[in-house]
């Protein structure tokens, strides 16, 4: 009951657990670490009232893009942060320390002389330029607007991972991998939230519930293939990879009426899929809910959409054009204009309905299938598949 609750208060609240790719070393390899990151949260934002991310990569990145922003006081708050990072001999850490010390005592002067401003210059110009352009070329700067992007539309949360706490990059990695493990354990254990891990992060927990050393709750593990589905079935559409967060913010606003009824879907579909999401049988098990449920719902609503747009062209031909529709005008340059007429319309053209009339049903008849369309627990999913082709959606 209290985790139902604690649910409810949240919304539908997502936990991204980021690993690292293999072979990462702190100061290397910087570039192309996010699109992992980028990929769920991408799926998160489009299913979920909130994400967070738990990402050691994405944290410290943001961190340092954040350099060019900060006034001269952050700069000198910043090295110190970093010091017993970067620096591993106690001796040179500490003569470190105390010349920034120095330079926040001389360079912080509310009313500087003009010896104090010479050193500012010479501060910015000699170490903190140098320092900002090596740091700042080491980030994959798009990504990192992308997902700080996503942070500022108030969706996504970043979990705060403390770099300042050990004296050397080793115990810095041993730290975060430390903090990691833990995030993960809370995330599988916690009722509130659905937990969505990429690959390594479920090889983690595979072996953390082999060893016995990771604990999971039953709702986690539903929560889990709930949420791990639409991941699957979001990067099976087309150019989701290449989309920006931008677009993906667009394409959930413009289709959020729509989102419940595929939440329900997805409940249902899910419940069909027999091993957790960190299992290695995930990812066929989901393939065969899209061939199975999907695609054949997709192809209905594809074919619905089609159909209904006769319909929508008979109702503007005859707002555009009414001659067109005058009895003495003939079918045949009616027919020209159109084809593959539905049959309902074909049948009172014959008959001779009255135009005031086949024009009203014609409308009254696109507007009902429409709304029958929109109301087709997929049609979320077709929506964001339509608008990421760049296709027309209109119906």
């Amino acid at each position: 009951m209290e985790e139902n609750r604690l649910s409810n208060q949240r919304g539908l609240h997502i936990t991204i657990e980021a690993s690292p790719p293999l072979g990462y070393r702190m100061g290397q390899g910087m570039k192309d670490l996010l699109g992992n990151d980028l990929r769920l949260i991408k799926a998160g934002l489009l299913y979920a009232e909130k994400v967070e991310l738990c990402s050691f990569q994405s944290s410290l990145m943001l961190e340092r893009l954040s350099l060019t922003e900060f006034d001269l006081k952050g700069q000198l708050e910043y090295l110190k942060k970093l010091a017993p990072v970067m620096e591993k001999d106690k001796q040179r850490l500490e003569l470190a320390l105390r010349n920034l010390e120095n330079y926040e005592r001389e360079l912080l002067s509310k009313h500087p002389t003009r010896e104090q401003l010479k050193k500012r210059s010479q501060f910015q110009r000699e170490i903190w330029e140098p320092f900002k352009a090596q740091t700042v070329n080491m980030t994959d700067e798009t990504k990192v607007k992308e997902i700080r992007q996503a942070i500022e539309s108030g969706l996504l949360e970043l979990h705060p991972f403390d770099i300042s706490r050990e004296k050397s990059a080793d115990d810095l990695s041993s730290a975060a991998v430390k903090e990691f493990l833990e995030s993960i354990q809370e995330t599988i254990v916690d009722g509130s939230t659905y937990p969505l891990f990429d690959d390594f992060t479920s090889a983690l927990v595979r072996a953390g519930l082999k060893e016995k050393t990771f604990y999971v709750s039953e709702i986690s593990t539903e929560r889990g293939k709930h949420v791990s589905l639409v991941s699957h079935l979001f990067e099976r559409l087309p150019v989701f990879e290449q989309a920006t967060v931008g677009e993906i913010l667009d394409i959930r606003r413009e289709l959020k009426k729509s989102l419940v009824r595929f939440r329900s879907a997805i409940i249902r579909f899910s419940d069909d899929i027999k091993t957790a999401s960190w299992d290695e049988n995930f990812a066929p098990e989901a393939e065969k809910v899209f061939y199975r449920y999907i695609e054949p719902a997709i192809l209905e609503i594809e074919e619905a959409v089609q159909t209904n747009k006769y319909l929508k062209e008979l109702c503007r031909k005859f707002a555009e054009r009414p001659q067109l529709f005058d009895p003495g005008a003939g079918l045949g340059v009616l027919l020209s204009q159109l084809t593959n007429l539905p049959d309902i319309i074909a049948i009172a053209l014959g008959l001779g309905v009255g135009v005031g009339t086949l024009a009203y049903k014609a409308y009254d008849d696109w507007v009902k299938k429409k709304q029958e369309t929109e109301q087709n627990q997929l049609f979320f999913y077709y929506g964001v598949k339509q608008r990421l082709s760049g296709k027309s959606h209109s119906h």
